[in-house]
């Protein structure tokens, strides 16, 4: 539906356009048009001379068959100094600070020795399903 109406409109500013400019300015625009095209046929062109990546490859292997240093090039050495790496301080410890006095560290120490537990379960019974009294862990 919209579609329907922009394909309108643009009828509707074709033919206002037609009426509304002069024909000497259509002719003088058609002169330049054609003098335009007639300076760029001269020209010898080849769509791949568009692509910049190409133009910039070609003309930076131009310089460098030519000999230029790579100084000239535009190379800039500089020196590099490695430092070994620090690991920083945990921004959150567990073992001090507001948590440790309100129970937080040690409800999460049970829930790790939990899992530890839950774990190690897991691994006796796949060693051993036999072995195991009652139901699988879980």
């Amino acid at each position: 539906m919209h579609f329907g109406y922009f394909v309108a409109i643009a009828v509707g500013v074709g033919v206002v356009a037609t009426v509304a400019i002069p024909s000497s300015v259509l002719q003088s625009a058609s002169t330049s048009v054609q003098a335009a095209a007639d300076s760029v046929a001269q020209v010898k062109f080849n769509v791949a001379d568009l692509n910049p990546l190409r133009a910039v490859f070609d003309w930076e292997r131009q310089r460098i068959q030519a000999g230029e240093s790579p100084d000239q090039l535009g190379f800039k050495t500089s020196k590099m100094t490695l430092a070994p790496f620090v690991m920083p301080a945990p921004a959150f410890n567990f073992n001090n600070g507001p948590y440790t006095g309100n129970g937080i560290y040690s409800g999460m120490a049970y829930q790790i020795h939990q899992n530890d537990q839950r774990m190690q379960d897991w691994r006796n019974y796949a060693n051993n399903p036999a072995g195991w009294h009652g139901p699988p862990p879980h």
